[in-house]
């Protein structure tokens, strides 16, 4: 709805659409405390079909406070994806967790508003999208060169190897394999 809110079954049609839309990635922003068989099931169907996913974590956490990787994010076959700030540190409403797999920039990011206007805004709805466009390029790079896309699994050797690793050495709870690196 215009109001930001969706049933499992018109995420699930959505997804769908995209994907007979001839998508290779898809973005998205939505996610619960709570799993939906619907919304996971639909996912991880077109990830065997080569759809890869860049998933926002959730912004559930508060400082001193921290709430895992909410659902469809924490899912082993896509991207889930924390915020951070213009620091490079965690945001702290960024959920965070085993599931997190790289994070990018989601604090006070200009976005399209409504009635053509801008505005700024927070969170991981923010950083997944960051992701999204970094393995598109990624993904188109290697169609170029190869003539196929690339599996997830590449995708996810390639963000291993290029990643710029953030906090603790290696993967990590709070920023995943760290924050993808362009250069």
């Amino acid at each position: 709805t215009d109001q930001g809110t969706g049933s499992d079954r018109s995420i699930a049609n959505g997804l769908k659409w995209c994907a007979d839309s001839c998508a290779s990635i898809i973005n998205l922003s939505a996610g619960s405390n709570v799993k939906s068989p619907m919304i996971v099931g639909t996912m991880a169907e077109l990830a065997q079909q080569g759809i890869i996913f860049s998933v926002a974590a959730g912004n559930d956490s508060q400082p001193g406070r921290p709430v895992d990787v909410g659902s469809p994010a924490n899912e082993p076959f896509l991207f889930g994806v924390t915020a951070i700030d213009r620091k490079g540190q965690i945001a702290n409403f960024s959920n965070r967790g085993e599931s997190a797999d790289v994070a990018a920039p989601g604090v006070e990011i200009r976005s399209c508003g409504r009635q053509g206007t801008y505005v700024v805004m927070s969170g991981t709805s923010m950083a997944a999208p960051w992701v999204s466009g970094y393995i598109a390029a990624y993904m188109d790079h290697v169609q170029v060169s190869t003539g196929k896309l690339p599996s997830f699994e590449n995708i996810m050797a390639w963000l291993t190897k290029n990643a710029k690793d953030l906090g603790k050495p290696g993967r990590d709870w709070e920023y995943g394999l760290g924050l993808p690196d362009p250069s």
